[in-house]
């Protein structure tokens, strides 16, 4: 479960809209820590040689989520980890939003 600002948000509800989309072979919804305690909402999503457009998905979610559940960032991938039998490590995906978060400080910090 995902506390944002006194909501609770379930992962899982919010990959089951996801994986409607015809587009999305598979995906991970992973809560991590933003500014003032807060926990924001990224999804990882994978897409064998399909097109799919952010602007598309942000539209595929309000259309059926209410505003607060939609995930606040996205990224595309072309493999989400896993283990040995098949199961998404969304704690490696939360620490790869980790490091990919203090890369973009470190690159506004030299500006």
């Amino acid at each position: 479960m995902i506390n944002s600002a006194g909501f609770k948000i379930w992962p899982r509800e919010v990959e089951e809209v996801l994986y409607q989309h015809r587009s999305v072979f598979e995906c991970a919804v992973v809560a991590c820590q933003r500014r003032q305690g807060r926990s924001g909402r990224r999804l990882r999503a994978r897409k064998p040689r399909a097109t799919l457009a952010l602007g598309e998905l942000e539209a595929f979610y309000r259309a059926r989520l209410a505003t607060f559940i939609i995930p606040r960032e996205f990224a595309f991938m072309d493999d989400i980890p896993k283990n040995a039998t098949g199961t998404i490590l969304k704690r490696v995906l939360r620490d790869q939003f980790a490091q990919d978060a203090e890369a973009r400080r470190a690159i506004r910090s030299t500006m």
